[in-house]
């Protein structure tokens, strides 16, 4: 007896499906290239060049002035009164003034020197941060009621 072996997924007494060889079809002559000219795009000319844009220096701008002197703290006598006889509470006032913490005063050193360099920065004051930390080191008070008349003369306390 002869066993046939039978494909697991056909149905049983049916043909099996045999592909038959086709080669593929390959012309027998190459297609003649011709090329077709089209019409270029048209062309301009750029007339309009290029302009030089001057570099934007923000830390070179600083062209104002303090318009009120380091030495011009007794102006105001209650003002020149309250930073004498109330220290914190004047600073913590001014860095209210200046949108700062009012913890800030007590907790970081030389925090006066910090709120000078920002006024100067936002007023564009020219000044560098060493001669903020010399006035701050040297003459605090002044300087406070200094940064505080700058923040009254331009409208900002």
């Amino acid at each position: 007896m002869a066993y046939t072996q039978v494909h697991p997924f056909s149905a049983p007494n049916q043909p099996q499906y045999q592909p038959q060889y086709q080669p593929q079809y390959q012309p027998q002559y190459e297609p003649q290239y011709q090329p077709q000219y089209q019409p270029r795009a048209q062309q301009f000319a750029v007339t309009n060049q290029p302009q030089y844009q001057p570099q934007v220096r923000p830390f070179h701008d600083f062209n104002n002035n303090w318009t009120v002197g380091l030495c011009e703290c007794c102006n105001n006598c209650g003002q020149c009164c309250y930073a004498y006889f109330c220290w914190c509470c004047f600073v913590g006032s001014l860095a209210k003034d200046i949108d700062e913490s009012i913890c800030s005063c007590c907790c970081l050193m030389n925090v006066l020197a910090v709120y000078r360099m920002k006024v100067r920065s936002v007023l564009k004051i020219r000044g560098d941060s060493c001669s903020d930390c010399c006035v701050v080191c040297w003459c605090p008070c002044c300087a406070a009621l200094q940064m505080r008349n700058e923040l009254k003369n331009r409208g900002m306390a």
